[in-house]
């Protein structure tokens, strides 16, 4: 049986695993992951029982709202930590059942598919000449999740009553929301384990519908419905009908977000802006990135650098990831400047890596560890005299940091052994005096003065042809 499969103690563990890897918050029981994890083998070996008996009953979930920059709050659920655990052993289990009937034009919330492969998959439309885009969004899509109508379409591939039953409870578990207690009578909880899963059973007919008529130009992602067409006159056709299957499911289009749209004046799809031109990241993921680097202007000599440098260089990253360009970032502060250089010199940018450098003369900071890090990028980029700078300014900040010093002397090593190279190259005795006015002055003296100014390396190289 199915239902067996989710009480199993590996899965359950590995439920667990991923809820703790998610740190989740804990619910209106107020124990934590780490609480929950201190007594791990008594919880697993309870969850375990009660799915075995059936007697387990999902905790009230608290619900509050998220607030957006534009339209409506979001309603946001927090299920309690043991809760969690059995949506994600339920989650789990029932993927695979349902993941291989999902057509190719569902690309959220499912293994191997992600909202990139949604936007090369427009990318190439367009370029076919798909020039005509069709956008839609549900109206308070989880929100508005009709229990009957899912509960009905997960029955056609799982008919197991216990399995039935145990998702029917997690799906209509009470909520507390403003100090009150209520039924749950329609839609999936956003931060439930189950709700992605159960948004694309519910989208399935709509999706097979669409899929038949329109193949690959059709393209959804959640409640994002876009549709690319050669033609205005097919879309204006098209909306109608998605309307009505919309309807068919008790599902509502969101007015204020549909939008007909010729390539040529451009859109908005999951964070990209596209046009018959090509594509880059839209104006808000980039403003968004930006107020999230901003948190990090202030960078006290007592914050431990590591940790914060971990933590931004681990948003920029992401932020990489989806959208493959660190260009349309401008570093708010010091911290966010070190992040990108080092991203840019990872990703093989090395022209990027020094216009951002640069940019962070525009920050103050007195933090030692700071400048030791710009000193290190410098060096990577072979610009010692800047380098130099950095260190000196690092033990300036903290004399005792040895590492900075020892970068220092090691600089200062290399820079005697250029000048005996000079000293030693057969052109060197010819110009191996300088007369002026008052007397003559050793050429090496002159390059000694040199070695930390930006003119050095250019003179040296010609002194050493």
């Amino acid at each position: 049986m199915i239902f067996e499969k989710i009480y199993d103690t590996d899965n359950l563990q590995t439920a667990w695993s991923h809820v703790r890897a998610a740190k989740s918050p804990a619910g209106i029981d107020r124990v934590t992951y780490t609480d929950f994890g201190k007594n791990l083998s008594s919880n697993l070996h309870t969850i375990q029982k009660q799915l075995q008996n059936e007697t387990y009953q999902p905790l009230p979930v608290v619900v509050f709202e998220k607030k957006k920059e534009k339209g409506k709050p979001r309603p946001i659920g927090i299920s309690t930590i043991r809760d969690k655990v059995v949506q994600q052993a339920v989650v789990r289990v029932i993927t695979p059942l349902f993941d291989k009937n999902f057509l190719p034009c569902c690309y959220a919330y499912r293994p191997g598919h992600s909202a990139l492969d949604a936007v090369n998959k427009a990318g190439r439309l367009i370029k076919a000449g798909h020039v005509w885009a069709l956008q839609m969004d549900v109206e308070t899509f989880f929100d508005t999740i009709n229990h009957d109508i899912v509960l009905d379409l997960i029955k056609r591939t799982v008919d197991e009553k216990p399995l039935m039953r145990l998702i029917s409870r997690l799906l209509k578990a009470k909520i507390f929301r403003e100090m009150g207690l209520f039924d749950n009578t329609v839609g999936s909880q956003q931060g439930s384990g189950l709700s992605p899963l159960l948004s694309n059973i519910y989208m399935h007919p709509v999706d097979h519908f669409l899929w038949e008529k329109y193949k690959d130009t059709y393209l959804r992602f959640s409640d994002d419905i876009t549709l690319f067409s050669d033609e205005k006159e097919k879309l204006e056709q098209a909306q109608g009908i998605i309307e009505q299957c919309l309807n068919q499911l008790k599902l509502s289009v969101n007015k204020s977000k549909t939008l007909m749209t010729h390539l040529s004046s451009g859109i908005v799809y999951l964070g990209y802006y596209m046009d018959v031109r090509g594509r880059g990241p839209d104006k808000k993921s980039t403003d968004q990135l930006q107020h999230r680097l901003s948190d990090f202007d202030r960078l006290r000599k007592t914050d431990p650098f590591s940790e914060k440098l971990s933590e931004i260089t681990a948003i920029i990253r992401g932020w990489y990831g989806y959208y493959k360009t660190l260009r349309p970032v401008k570093p708010p502060n010091i911290l966010s400047v070190i992040a990108l250089v080092k991203l840019a010199c990872e990703f093989d940018e090395p022209n990027l890596a020094r216009e951002m450098l640069k940019k962070g003369r525009e920050f103050k900071h007195n933090h030692p560890d700071a400048s030791y890090a710009l000193g290190e990028l410098f060096t990577t980029l072979g610009m010692q005299n800047q380098a130099m700078r950095e260190y000196a300014q690092a033990i300036e900040l903290d004399p005792a940091m040895e590492k900075a010093k020892e970068k220092v002397r090691n600089i200062q090593e290399k820079e005697t052994d250029a000048y005996k190279a000079i000293e030693n190259s057969h052109s060197f005795s010819s110009i191996t005096t300088l007369t002026i006015v008052k007397g003559t002055i050793n050429l090496l003296a002159i390059i000694r003065n040199w070695a930390f100014t930006d003119l050095r390396k250019k003179h040296i190289k010609e002194l050493l042809k």
